[in-house]
Formats: C-alpha cells, structure tokens, sequence
C-alpha cells in the first residue's frame, strides 16, 4: 500500500507541471512564433502553435484498491524519485537553429522582393502624376476628370498589390511556423525520450519549480539535435 501511495503523489505532481507544449510567438494569429523570422515582417521567426495539457488519467469515481498486480509494482520501482524537466528558449531555437535560421533567410528574400517590386510601382505612378500635372493647363475640365480617374484606378492598383503581398508574407510567416514548431516539437520528444526526462517546456512558461525538481535548460542540445536532422535530409 505505500508504494501503491508514493507512485500516486509522484502522479498528482507530474500532472500539475505545465504542459509539453513548445510554442512559439512572433506568428500574427497566433502565439507560437516561429524560430526567426522577428517581431516585423523582416524579423519574424517562425513560430511554433500550443498543445493542450494532457489530461490526467485519474478517475476519482474509482479509487485505487491495495492490490497491485507484478506489472504496476515494475512500474512504480522504474518512476523516478523526483521529476526530471527540460526547457527550451524558443527565441535562440529560431534564431541559432539551422531550421530557423532558414526560415528567416527565405523570409526575408521574399520581403526584399516585394519591396523592390513596390519601389517599381511607386516610382512608375510619380512620373504618371508628374507628366498629368505638366498638362493640365492645357486640358479641358471633361479631359481632366478622365485623367483624374484613370490615375486613381492606378493608384488602388499599387495599394492593392501591396495589400497582397502583406498577406503574402503573413502566410510564409505561418507556413515557416508550424513547420518549425514541427521539426522542434519532434527534436525534443526525441531527446526526452533518450534522456529519461519527465517534460519538456517552453522557458517562459517556467513560473516556479520545487527544489525537488530537477530543472535543467536543454536549448543547447535541442537545436544540436534539430542541426543534425536537417543534415540527415
């Protein structure tokens, strides 16, 4: 019976840590940021979306009895005497992660284009106005009008094609995000596994751990693993 105790303290405290959820932040919609890209459109990194908590497998309408059979009692000697927890800087996965480190670069060429595509267009529609303006002392008030309006159609044309390019982004953004969060998500279930650990979390998460905790920052060997994956493909 007292084993049968300790294995559902051990239990109750494994399921009130904080999830194994790595998110990220950065994405527009949503909290889970990508590994860089940053906070604009240049800096984002792409985030990584949250995981429920996992729910406790506890049933309080049917209490555990004093029997135990041999394959519970392995089970309880095998749990570890404190819980062991990793955490990660999401912010350094993006940032010092080959994986993140692409996502960014294709970002940010992706952004350089459409800059430069918006430049074109700018300066295209500055000599427009400027070759109306040195005409319309010699045209007409009906000539004028239709000057007017054909130079507003090709103004909502530019903004337009910036509206689409914003959103362009926003999407790459997204897209680089969860495929992070992917990559990181299966890099630490691997190193958990591997490492006997009891979760992993997400650094900012980390509020308060007893001293009966083991805590231990695992960023390091996370992106290493995360490195070594993408060389594999």
């Amino acid at each position: 019976m007292n084993s049968l105790c300790r294995r559902l303290l051990i239990s109750l405290c494994v399921c009130v840590l904080p999830s194994m959820a790595l998110a990220t932040e950065g994405s527009p919609t949503g909290d889970r940021q990508a590994p860089s890209p940053g906070q604009s459109a240049s800096q984002a990194t792409p985030a990584v979306p949250q995981k429920a908590p996992v729910a406790s497998t506890l049933q309080p309408s049917q209490p555990p009895t004093a029997a135990a059979t041999p394959a519970k009692a392995a089970e309880t000697l095998a749990a570890p005497a404190h819980p062991r927890i990793g955490y990660v800087d999401l912010i350094r996965l993006g940032n010092e992660s080959e994986p993140g480190k692409a996502g960014k670069t294709r970002l940010t060429e992706r952004q350089k284009k459409f800059q430069s595509q918006l430049e074109a267009k700018r300066k295209q529609l500055d000599k427009q106005r400027a070759a109306i303006e040195a005409k319309l002392s010699s045209l007409s008030p009906q000539q004028r009008e239709a000057k007017s309006k054909e130079f507003g159609k090709k103004v909502e044309e530019f903004q337009k094609f910036g509206r689409n390019a914003e959103d362009q982004l926003q999407e790459l953004q997204q897209e680089l995000s969860r495929g992070l969060y992917e990559k990181v998500e299966q890099a630490a279930n691997d190193y958990g596994k591997a490492s006997g650990l009891t979760a992993i979390i997400v650094k900012r998460e980390l509020l308060y751990a007893a001293s009966g905790v083991d805590v231990k920052d695992v960023t390091d060997e996370v992106i290493k693993l995360l490195n070594e994956k993408g060389q594999k493909k």
